[in-house]
């Protein structure tokens, strides 16, 4: 993994402005200072528009915004201010403090996942915007832009490292070496039809197609867990990490965890020993992994999602063979 670490002072407002985590600070500058310069049409379009604040930044349209509505010298002005020049040394700071970590580790890091992981096609620059810890951000945009920040980040530098793993992972899987079925079916559309129009076709045309689609993303998304979040940390701090999960509403992966767990330590080739190390009780009896599934992760993820017993206990039917799509 190669991260281009990047600190951009237009997203840095941007992201403030929009003040997701609510912090008292910046609602009080947002009420006087930015409001008296911007307005209140302004600070309504970022606000509407901060759960995307990542995605409209990196595809121009904040930028078009701004040229549009002459406001690159009033965010000049704002840039300048007080609380802006705070937040943004205290970014620098925060990634002086990331950059430093990951330039001591990364020749290790990629050592362990070309080797123990098997992963390959990772050595493409990835640009990782950093923004302040305090307002909390860890997202994959695109397979080149990263976005992170977390408070958490600013006591375990490894918890800034792990994730960035996380979201790098997110950018490289799926690839041209791993494209399950129902997901290559929705990624190879032609590239005329409209991405929300053909979603709503094949859930028309395939029952519980949806279903399918989450199955193999949620796959996929555990096995990154398992790499980044609980094993990488692991090695990474010298104790057991395998409590490290998701637990938001929208991203619960519990049951994946626990049904995947024991082909993942197969797969690592772990030990008895170092299984209980993990303090992760998990039976690796009755189960196998073919030759074939140990050659590369992707190779691995296409076993566990044409895995019939971890189909049948999540409750996923295969993708039909003849499928027909009306246009």
């Amino acid at each position: 993994m190669i991260f281009e670490f990047i600190i951009d002072r237009k997203y840095l407002l941007l992201k403030l402005i929009s003040n997701r985590n609510n912090l008292d600070d910046i609602e009080k500058w947002k009420e006087s200072e930015v409001t008296s310069l911007l307005g209140g049409d302004v600070i309504s379009y970022i606000e509407t528009r901060k759960e995307t604040v990542e995605e409209i930044f990196i595809r121009g349209e904040f930028e078009e915004y701004l040229l549009k509505n002459n406001l690159d010298s009033k965010f000049l002005i704002l840039m300048e201010c007080s609380l802006f020049q705070k937040y943004y040394q205290e970014t620098l700071d925060y990634s002086y403090f990331i950059k430093e970590k990951w330039d001591s580790i990364k020749d290790k890091i990629n050592a362990w996942l070309e080797s123990k992981v098997k992963l390959s096609l990772f050595y493409n620059p990835i640009n990782v915007f950093i923004s302040h810890p305090k307002l909390n951000v860890g997202k994959c945009v695109d397979q080149r832009n990263i976005f992170w920040g977390h408070f958490k980040g600013l006591k375990d530098v490894n918890y800034n490292i792990i994730y960035l793993c996380h979201e790098n992972l997110h950018a490289l899987l799926p690839n041209e070496k791993c494209m399950p079925k129902a997901m290559k079916l929705y990624y190879d559309r032609d590239s005329s039809l409209n991405a929300q129009d053909y979603w709503k076709l094949l859930n028309e045309s395939i029952p519980d197609y949806y279903k399918m689609f989450d199955f193999e993303f949620d796959v996929i998304h555990t096995v990154i867990e398992f790499i980044s979040d609980n094993e990488l940390y692991t090695i990474l701090s010298g104790e057991s990490k395998y409590d490290m999960r998701h637990k938001s509403e929208v991203c619960n992966l519990v049951q994946y965890k626990e049904l995947i767990k024991p082909y993942w330590f197969l797969y690592l080739g772990l030990s008895e020993d170092e299984i209980n190390k993990r303090n992760s009780f998990s039976s690796l009896y009755n189960i196998e992994l073919s030759e074939e599934s140990m050659l590369s992760i992707e190779s691995f993820i296409d076993f566990l999602i044409n895995n019939q017993d971890i189909r049948k206990k999540i409750g996923i039917k295969d993708l039909p063979s003849n499928i027909s799509i009306k246009l």
